[in-house]
């Protein structure tokens, strides 16, 4: 059994938001098992061995329901990319020749940092072979040279970013609500009286619930 990360962000909850990911990526061919974790920001997923589906399959399933992802499971190959002269032409075409190489679950290309990242079972002969018949020049990265995922934070600190985002938000939900009761105490001789507040950060029916059930 395969088994990959990805890296979840826009998720508010678990309830709507993780459910969603997580049937999102149930749905795409080839995929055993699915789980979205709202607090850890990541899913994970489990693929029948010499399954088709490639990285970039679960990651538009997960953009598709309104969420941008990535991967977060370490690469299996880095290569050393020479001759990338730019990341839109260069970068696309280095990774798109990777992702056509048999055993290749996904693969990117970085212009800025001369690599390209691999995951999967895929021979590094086959992965070099594939750059160099774009016209760049390529060779495995020795393992202690790796620098993988230095962009992304810990899953900790996303972790507890998100959840200071809902923290944030549901303060800002009191803070609402007790504006509108203010408003309508003062207000309390016309019984007519309509309060209209804009509230930032909705991103799911649990969401809503949980302002509707505050006022």
């Amino acid at each position: 059994m395969i088994s990959l990360v990805l890296e979840v962000e826009g998720m508010m909850c678990q309830t709507s938001c993780g459910t969603t990911v997580a049937n999102a990526l149930r749905r795409v061919p080839g995929v055993v098992e699915a789980e979205a974790s709202f607090a850890q920001g990541t899913a994970t997923v489990k693929l029948d061995p010499g399954t088709a589906v490639k990285g970039v399959d679960l990651l538009g399933a997960v953009e598709v329901v309104g969420f941008d992802a990535k991967l977060a499971s370490p690469p299996d190959t880095v290569l050393r990319v020479e001759g990338m002269m730019c990341q839109k032409s260069c970068g696309t075409t280095v990774a798109n020749s990777l992702r056509g190489v048999p055993g290749v679950l996904h693969a990117a290309a970085s212009h800025p940092d001369a690599e390209a990242l691999v995951w999967g079972d895929a021979r590094a002969s086959a992965l070099v072979a594939a750059v160099e018949a774009m016209g760049f020049d390529a060779a495995p990265k020795a393992s202690g040279s790796l620098a993988v995922g230095r962009a992304a934070p810990p899953v900790a600190s996303r972790a507890a970013s998100n959840r200071a985002a809902v923290v944030a938000e549901e303060a800002r939900a009191r803070a609402a609500a007790e504006a509108l009761l203010q408003a309508l105490t003062k207000d309390s001789e016309d019984s007519r009286a309509v309060v209209k507040l804009q509230v930032s950060g909705i991103s799911c029916a649990v969401c809503c619930g949980k302002i509707e059930q505050s006022l």
